[in-house]
């Protein structure tokens, strides 16, 4: 018995021994570089000189970007002009693309395309402004639907963060 598993044996390690090494992914992304930055995408971070821990993918994503730290960009166009910011994150196309504010988060194409050098500007689903510590939410305005006697424009955020229309009262 011990010859006939010995002889089975020699086969199936000569085979394995021929097999090239197992990879993840052939070819490897071009994703890690120095600093803990990571990129992937036609000129994505394209200027990079001593920036660390920024992320980014997309065309021209962070592609100006020479010195900032932590940026995270997702998307075509994202934080393209972007030269010495912190902490910055867009995902979307173009999200903002001329920003060169620091601590911004855009969500959605063309989200925070009104910032240009404010600094802790949210902006979900619509351009915004530059107003430093501001926050932009598209979709809102437009579905606010005012009750006779109260303003329209009056919006609550109830202490679970839920947004909601100002001046409710239960229907008599």
């Amino acid at each position: 018995m011990k010859t006939n598993a010995l002889s089975l044996l020699v086969p199936l390690l000569t085979c394995l021994a021929s097999l090239p090494p197992a990879e993840a992914v052939s070819p490897s992304p071009d994703g890690g570089y120095t600093g803990g930055n990571t990129a992937e995408g036609q000129d994505a971070l394209l200027s990079l000189t001593t920036g660390r821990y920024n992320t980014a993918v997309g065309l021209d994503s962070l592609k100006s970007n020479t010195v900032g730290l932590y940026n995270t960009a997702v998307g075509a166009h994202a934080l393209m002009n972007q030269t010495r910011a912190r902490h910055s994150t867009a995902v979307g196309k173009d999200a903002l693309m001329n920003s060169t504010g620091s601590g911004n988060t855009a969500l959605g194409a063309n989200a925070g395309l009104g910032v240009s050098t404010a600094t802790n500007v949210i902006c979900i689903g619509i351009s915004g402004q530059n107003i430093d510590n501001s926050c932009f939410i598209g979709g809102i305005y437009s579905n606010v639907q005012p009750i006779v006697g109260t303003d329209p424009d009056s919006v609550t955020i109830t202490s679970t963060g839920r947004l909601g229309r100002g001046n409710v009262f239960p229907a008599v």
